[in-house]
């Protein structure tokens, strides 16, 4: 776990983080958790550095990423993993995403077949507020490209022994829940798992 200080609520800087996490990932761990830290060049390269090695992590959450480019970079690097990776779950909410990021992150699912869930609850760009898969219309570009996502993870989840499939979303974001403001245009995915009563 790597968090801000609780009592200035400080940002962990870039070049004191970068150490951690390449230490977290190189010693073989199976999670890694990475809240509030600043994250720059020299955490990203730490994580490149060290996912190029590692295939043990089974779940990762980055959170404040604020650059796209970095997210991308590091996106590409879990990709190259390919049948090695172990990763189940990555956790990308509070995030700089973007459509690049969002057509990263379908690469990186149809790369790592382990992976069966993505958080991107609260992911930019934020439009009056509205993070991606909110206040949306079903054409819009980035709600087309988190069904197809959705579509991929599903189909995969439906495979494993370990979720319930009609309880379990493979991508937690506003655009599948009915209970925050804005959200809820692909509800009829989970809906449509539902068993009839």
């Amino acid at each position: 776990w790597i968090e801000a200080d609780c009592d200035t609520l400080q940002l962990v800087p870039d070049e004191r983080a970068a150490p951690l996490i390449r230490a977290a990932l190189l010693v073989g761990s199976k999670q890694l958790r990475v809240f509030n830290a600043a994250w720059g060049e020299a955490c990203v390269a730490a994580f490149v550095e060290s996912m190029e090695s590692n295939s043990h992590i089974e779940e990762l959450h980055m959170h404040y990423i604020n650059t796209e480019d970095l997210l991308l970079h590091m996106l590409q690097a879990i990709a190259k993993l390919r049948q090695q990776a172990a990763i189940r779950h990555l956790g990308l909410a509070n995030n700089m995403v973007g459509l690049a990021g969002l057509r990263s992150i379908i690469t990186c699912v149809e790369n790592c077949h382990s992976l069966v869930s993505i958080d991107l609850f609260n992911t930019g760009p934020w439009v009056d507020g509205a993070s991606i898969g909110c206040f949306k219309e079903k054409d819009d570009e980035d709600v087309l490209l988190l069904q197809e996502l959705w579509t991929i993870l599903h189909s995969r989840m439906r495979k494993t022994k370990i979720q319930d499939v009609r309880s379990a979303c493979p991508v937690q974001n506003e655009a599948f829940m009915d209970d925050v403001n804005g959200g809820g245009v692909l509800l009829h995915l989970r809906d449509s798992e539902q068993p009839a009563l």
